[in-house]
């Protein structure tokens, strides 16, 4: 497991790799995290109420089921890679862009930065970064615990 240090507003990796956190709005993060593009819609089935025939969304269809779980999926991971672009500011290495970078499924330079990032880490590390990159930008559960040690209540001063 790395190391954050929020002083110096770095993540050191396992292997010694350190990374530069810079601040990212919390509104924009807010803004990714709540995109629904490409959201699968439910199918419509129709019902028939108290002698009246309607359509209704059918959430519990299992296609539909599955269809969203992967859709949320996916976002999340969105989420994880945009949240490490824009905390991040360490270059890609050009040997493994030009050993790999053809075989990434987006390879737009800042995507192909965060891959190579990606590639250095953990899947266990590349969560601390992104907690890190967001307890910078956004309150975190362990961030507010933290503060709360920091800034004892006036029931945990007596």
């Amino acid at each position: 497991m790395g190391k954050t240090d929020t002083s110096a507003r770095t993540y050191t990796s396992d292997n010694g790799l350190v990374i530069p956190i810079i601040f990212v709005n919390a509104m924009l993060i807010a803004s990714i995290q709540t995109d629904t593009t490409g959201q699968p819609k439910p199918p419509r089935i129709k019902v028939n109420v108290a002698g009246s025939e309607r359509y209704e969304e059918n959430t519990d269809d299992p296609e539909y089921v599955e269809r969203i779980a992967e859709w949320r999926s996916a976002q999340k991971m969105k989420t994880m890679r945009s949240v490490i672009a824009l905390g991040t500011t360490i270059p890609a290495d050009p040997a493994w862009v030009a050993e790999f970078g053809s075989i990434m499924p987006d390879q737009s330079p800042q995507a192909l930065r965060v891959f190579w990032l990606l590639s250095q880490l953990s899947n266990d590390e590349a969560g601390e970064l992104f907690e890190a990159i967001m307890s910078q930008s956004m309150p975190t559960e362990k961030g507010l615990e933290l503060s709360g040690a920091r800034f004892p209540s006036d029931d945990q001063r007596d």
